[in-house]
């Protein structure tokens, strides 16, 4: 069941990635509604597995976590930065209430450690 909540993390935050790179991307290219709400499907389905994990394994550590969601947010970045930028490891130049985003690099290494972390723990 850990690895299923790990699992449906991941397929939730890489559907929201996609959506958003699709949404945010350049208009020469024009995603159809049914791309999109696959895509949709994908993000809805691992939030419900996610929910029903969690459910069987509320009694887990914070640090458990806190793993799954810092290795999630990476592979949302590094989807997001597929579908819109092409390109897994991508800098971005934009900076959010004015602090400038972490480089491509950092996602891959935050996923990776996170990854490795939570194979030790589990």
């Amino acid at each position: 069941m850990v690895y299923l909540f790990i699992i449906f993390v991941w397929m939730y935050f890489m559907g929201e990635g996609v959506t958003e790179g699709f949404t945010w991307r350049d208009l020469t290219y024009i995603m159809s509604p049914d791309e999109y709400h696959i895509w949709r499907l994908v993000e809805n389905l691992g939030v419900l597995g996610a929910v029903y994990c969690y459910g069987v394994l509320e009694h887990y550590h914070w640090i458990f976590y806190t793993l799954t969601i810092l290795s999630g947010l990476s592979v949302y970045e590094m989807a997001y930065n597929v579908t819109r930028y092409k390109k897994l490891l991508y800098n971005k130049t934009s900076k959010w209430f004015f602090i400038p985003h972490p480089p491509g690099w950092f996602w891959l290494a935050l996923f990776i450690i996170s990854t490795a972390v939570l194979a030790v723990i589990i």
